[in-house]
């Protein structure tokens, strides 16, 4: 990962983080109402030693009359509003009302955020939220291209702390047009209009799968955690409950995942382990996520034994 694309990400997790405590919109109406404000740019000519350069032309700022960049003839410009538009008229239109978001411009990028609400799946925790979100993204300094992803949310405390897990994609580099970019969203869209139906049966099946608190280490390591690691979650659980669920067991991986050790954020993401929590809330998957971690456990015990054994004859 460039610097360029660390910083991205920073701005990106701004914007999400505004989502959830103060979101910008609620609704197709507010949403409209922020459109207008986005920015836009247009081309001027490039001029050297008072002539006009050929096959270049500069992206400036309609707001402030900065130059964000100097692509070539075949550049597009792409509106940030021109990218937002379509997903939220599908929303609309596919009677997906309950949703709000955040939008945040930095310096040429623009970042999306939209968070989609279903009434299925209730809260049980305070400060808690889960659900799908669309995360847009354009720019003017031929940085990024426009791209789209839909992802799980977590939000993992009261404090504001969340987590991302890619579910689907969509990308368009800035030399083709709206309309070539808009045939290529076809499948995306298709995944953000059935988020809704997709995420609540998933939680539901996770909170009604039981399992064996006494099994959690072999869950875990069936799922693709390491032993030390395994361990850190298993502090998050309560030993003295002989029966937890998937859900108890996925927000206990989140928990560990997202913290430091003094309780504050961890404000770079751990995005290999936090995609392993995720597979904790595919129930399908727990038989042979048992299956497979009693037999790397069982391994792990007996490489204790043989490293104990050497000890005792130094």
């Amino acid at each position: 990962m460039t610097i360029r694309s660390k910083e991205a990400e920073k701005i990106n997790r701004l914007s999400l983080s505004r989502m959830f405590t103060e979101p910008d919109f609620r609704g197709v109406d507010e949403l409209e109402g922020i459109l207008p404000r986005l920015e836009t740019c247009h081309f001027e000519p490039v001029y050297v030693l008072g002539k006009p350069l050929e096959n270049r032309l500069a992206v400036v700022s309609d707001k402030t009359g900065q130059t964000y960049s100097l692509p070539t003839e075949r550049y597009h410009i792409s509106q940030n509003r021109e990218v937002i538009i379509p997903f939220a008229k599908a929303l609309v239109d596919s009677g997906i009302e309950d949703f709000y978001g955040s939008i945040r411009e930095v310096g040429g990028k623009m970042f999306a955020s939209i968070a989609i609400n279903h009434p299925s799946y209730k809260p049980t925790v305070k400060g808690e939220a889960f659900g799908m979100v669309m995360t847009l993204r354009n720019s003017f300094d031929c940085e990024m291209a426009m791209s789209g992803e839909l992802d799980i949310v977590r939000l993992a405390c009261s404090n504001g702390m969340i987590r991302l897990f890619a579910e689907s994609f969509w990308y368009a580099i800035h030399t083709v047009s709206m309309d070539e970019a808009v045939s290529e969203w076809g499948r995306f869209l298709d995944r953000v209009l059935d988020a809704p139906a997709m995420l609540a049966p998933m939680v539901e099946k996770a909170k009604n799968t039981e399992i064996r608190t006494s099994e959690a280490e072999k869950y875990l390591l069936g799922a693709g955690f390491g032993s030390i690691h395994s361990g850190w979650v298993l502090d998050q659980i309560d030993g003295s409950r002989q029966v937890m669920t998937a859900w108890d067991l996925y927000n206990a991986g989140t928990a560990t995942f997202s913290h430091l050790d003094d309780g504050q954020l961890k404000l770079e993401s751990n995005r290999e382990n936090l995609a392993k929590c995720n597979r904790l809330l595919v129930v399908e998957a727990f038989e042979k996520y048992l299956a497979d971690g009693s037999k790397k456990l069982e391994a792990i015990q007996e490489a204790k034994k043989e490293r104990q054994a050497r000890r005792n004859l130094a």
